[in-house]
């Protein structure tokens, strides 16, 4: 039904296309410019947190009030805590963690403030533990809402007189923008993973 549905939309799509500049292999068909940079906002995150002496608070405040890199207007910062605290109560992944109190309300914004503060779980925990789960986490948020504005497209397009209109396309390109950055960044943690283990196999054989 899902596929069905996003093939609907993607046909629907190829009227009165206007194109964006490519955001990795997808072209979007509206201005989603300020919701990809949501990759430098967390790009600004884990920069605050590099090296032996992580600036936590200089990240805390990023995630809470932005980098100044995406906005929603001239006044309105894209943030990644307003990700975290979005009521999706009734979309599919969201109730997945929710279902049974399995995960509480807020769940994500609980855990990042919690590893930025060193407080709850992740309290006398060190710089490595508390760092790692950042990142990760950060990843694992902005993927949470971009499961978020994909099931927000299929909606539309599941809606006849709503397949045609820029708001499917919108917010299928903001899901598209969103994850391509999880999936870039992914594979930046592979590819050096990568690079580790064959300088660790030439240094072996010398």
């Amino acid at each position: 039904m899902i596929v069905s549905l996003v093939l609907v939309l993607a046909l629907n799509m190829l009227n009165d296309v206007v194109c964006y500049p490519a955001i990795g292999p997808y072209m979007p068909v509206s201005n989603v410019h300020e919701h990809k940079q949501i990759s430098d906002e967390v790009k600004a995150f884990n920069d605050a947190l590099a090296g032996n002496s992580p600036n936590y608070a200089r990240a805390k405040f990023i995630y809470m009030y932005g980098a100044g890199v995406s906005c929603k207007s001239a006044t309105n910062p894209r943030t990644l805590q307003g990700f975290a605290l979005k009521n999706l109560a009734g979309e599919t992944f969201h109730d997945a963690f929710r279902k049974d109190n399995y995960m509480k309300a807020n769940f994500w914004d609980t855990f990042m403030l919690d590893a930025l503060n060193g407080a709850g779980t992740f309290a006398g925990l060190d710089r490595v533990k508390r760092v790692t789960s950042l990142k990760k986490g950060v990843l694992g948020l902005v993927t949470y809402y971009a499961s978020h504005e994909l099931e927000s497209a299929i909606a539309k397009a599941a809606t006849v007189v709503l397949r045609g209109v820029i708001q499917s396309r919108h917010m299928l390109g903001m899901r598209a923008g969103h994850f391509t950055m999880v999936l870039i960044h992914l594979a930046q943690i592979l590819l050096g993973r990568l690079r580790k283990n064959v300088m660790v196999t030439l240094l072996e054989q010398t």
